[in-house]
Parts: C-alpha cells; structure tokens; sequence
C-alpha cells in the first residue's frame, strides 16, 4: 500500500514497488493543473492493474484537487481488479487550501482517514 499525495504522484504512482497485495492509496490526487505540471491523468491510471483506492476529503479546497473529481480518477482505473472511493470530510484549517494544516491534509481527521485506508486493506480477499 502507498499513499501518494498530490505533488509526488503523476509519474510514480504506477511505478511504485507494491507492498502487501500490491495495492495501491491515492490521496489528494492532482487532478488538475495549477502549481503542478502533470496530473494523475497524466500517468495513465488505466494501466494500474492491482487494487486501487481514492481517498478524497469533500471539504478540500485546493484547486487541483478537487473532491468532486474523485469518482472520475475511480473510473479511469478500468484495469484495477478492486478499486474503491472512501470521500471522508473535514474543514479545521491553519494554513493555505493546498497545504497540509487544511482538509487538503486531511486535518483533524488524520488517524480515522488512516484506520479507514487500513481497514480497506485488511477486507482484501484473501486475507
């Protein structure tokens, strides 16, 4: 399982080492151009062939992620045998939308985002 977050995925997330059952977790995925260059687009979810998950938070405000694109990243993973959106929600911020101390970042709601992307690893068939 990797979580990538949304400055460090375009490029990586499909050639991530897979770690457990090669599953893989995308938070705050860059969906659109702003500060970044490339979008997750831009690395062909379609060829990412192990179990995905899309974590998204409703109350992100950052521009290039917006919550609302999740479900069309979960559609693009035609390959993936297990892909699944968990949309969580939280709206404490500290510092400006796209950084960490803000629903970007899930803030204040760090550890149920963590149990939740735990708890979709461990309901894995075969476990």
């Amino acid at each position: 399982m990797h979580m990538v977050s949304s400055l460090a995925l375009a490029a990586l997330i499909a050639t991530l080492a897979p770690i457990g059952d090669g599953a893989r977790a995308q938070t705050a995925e860059v969906v659109n151009f702003g500060r970044a260059v490339e979008t997750v687009f831009d690395a062909d979810p379609g060829t990412i062939a192990v179990p995905a998950l899309v974590v998204s938070n409703s109350g992100d405000g950052c521009i290039v992620s917006p919550p609302g694109d999740a479900p069309r990243l979960l559609i693009t993973l035609t390959r993936s045998p297990r892909k699944e959106l968990i949309l969580v929600e939280s709206s404490q911020i500290q510092s400006e939308p796209c950084e960490a101390l803000s629903p970007h970042g899930y803030l204040g709601i760090e550890a149920m985002v963590v149990q939740r992307i735990a708890d979709w690893i461990k309901a894995a068939p075969g476990r």
